[in-house]
């Protein structure tokens, strides 16, 4: 990924822009960034390559979930630029993995290891969600987050 966002290279803020352009998440929320990373998560483990398929209504679901998962945690809350940074980063690392895993032929490795990943930092498995305009039908508050470091520890805090 140094090659596509390391100096000199792509911004990953312009990425980030495209992918969230025409949910109306926020460029400089973390909420929002959160629920980017976790549409985006849940489109390549559910390989939903249509980005017309996620609408306004279940992106502003997914944020409507993150909010208060993040306002509940004052580590959080202290570093909130630096987690939203963080998550825009993540958000367009994955979708250009994405890219390049459908791209050399190995989207059905990648798709499950994204699963994995989102299995062991926030205990979800995105394979098991449904994505409708009140946001993840399978995740319950006290799963993503709440009671647990995982978040914190992604983000280095």
């Amino acid at each position: 990924m140094t090659g596509t966002f390391g100096p000199g290279k792509h911004d990953y803020g312009q990425t980030y822009y495209g992918l969230t352009k025409n949910s109306r998440l926020r460029d400089n929320n973390p909420a929002d960034a959160l629920a980017a990373y976790l549409v985006i998560g849940w489109m390549i483990v559910n390989d939903v390559q249509d980005a017309r398929a996620v609408t306004v209504p279940m992106a502003q679901g997914v944020r409507a979930q993150s909010t208060p998962l993040l306002a509940a945690n004052p580590q959080l809350r202290t570093h909130a630029a630096q987690v939203g940074e963080d998550l825009k980063l993540q958000t367009a690392l994955v979708q250009g993995g994405w890219q390049a895993a459908i791209r050399d032929g190995k989207l059905v490795a990648y798709r499950q290891g994204i699963n994995a990943l989102f299995k062991q930092q926030y205990h979800l498995d995105l394979a098991q969600c449904t994505l409708t305009s009140r946001g993840f039908s399978m995740l319950v508050p006290h799963q993503l987050l709440l009671g647990s470091n995982s978040l914190e520890a992604v983000m280095n805090l």
